[in-house]
């Protein structure tokens, strides 16, 4: 009875460390949305230059860009989150 305890203490401990590893710590992590390397919301792996620098060329171009589209998903999770507001305009 406590080898079969002990047994399932350690399976269980593992299954949870495993899930978090997967889950990752959402900033960076595997599978999170995160502000990392992982083409995340930040500006990281991705965009970055050989000497670990931005690529100030590429974020000087598409300045305009990033910001037309931070405001429009701006805009549909303000009407997402509205309760008033229906499918078709979402």
């Amino acid at each position: 009875m406590k080898k079969a305890l002990a047994v399932l203490t350690v399976v269980t401990v593992l299954s949870i460390g495993a899930i978090a590893f997967a889950h990752g710590s959402g900033y960076g992590g595997h599978m999170g949305p995160g502000y990392g390397n992982h083409m995340g919301y930040g500006y990281g792996g991705h965009m970055m230059g050989r000497a670990g620098s931005y690529d100030q060329k590429f974020l000087d171009e598409t300045a305009d860009v990033r910001k037309e589209l931070h405001q429009k998903k701006f805009e549909y999770m303000e009407a997402v989150r509205d309760p008033k507001t229906d499918e078709k305009t979402v």
